[in-house]
């Protein structure tokens, strides 16, 4: 067991990020556990490479800016940040989602963000507990600004435009 060099907890050695404060603990590992706290559920979380992305067709760049959603644990720590492709990025629990959170009150398939027309888009995909964005019930899709709250499950998706 190792320090949060941030926040003090004890983490696993295998962690690449400390899921309480979101602090780098290593910098080689391209993979991310944590325990939940609340249920004691191990969730492993996968980081794209640099070349997968580049065969998503890379980050987007909006007026300048690239966009990314910053994924946020239940206990409210950065798990990661991950840039955003052109095209569909799926949310979910399945292991071929492009964003995934891996939480049992998540669905497989339980979202999408969509790059179209310049703008990102996200909506429901008909999850089993839906989807919140800005503490709201998604219900139609809505366009994204920055900052937008996505919640699913007990993870959060903060979606940022810099």
């Amino acid at each position: 067991m190792i320090r949060c060099h941030r926040c003090g907890r004890e983490l696993e050695e295998s962690l690449s990020f400390c899921p309480y404060c979101g602090a780098a603990v290593t910098e080689s590992s391209n993979k991310l556990r944590y325990i939940d706290e609340d249920d004691e559920q191990e969730t492993t979380i996968l980081q794209l490479s640099k070349d997968q992305l580049r065969a998503l067709g890379g980050p987007v760049d909006v007026e300048g800016a690239v966009a990314r959603v910053e994924m946020r644990g239940p206990a409210g720590g950065l798990i990661q940040t991950i840039p955003l492709s052109k095209g569909i990025m799926g949310i979910g629990r399945g292991s071929d989602q492009y964003l995934r959170v891996v939480d049992r009150t998540a669905s497989r398939c339980h979202a999408e963000i969509r790059f179209d027309d310049g703008k990102f888009h996200v909506r429901d995909v008909g999850s089993a507990n839906g989807t919140r964005l800005n503490g709201e019930p998604l219900e139609e899709e809505r366009e994204l600004t920055d900052q937008a709250r996505i919640e699913i499950g007990r993870h959060t998706l903060i979606f940022l435009i810099n």
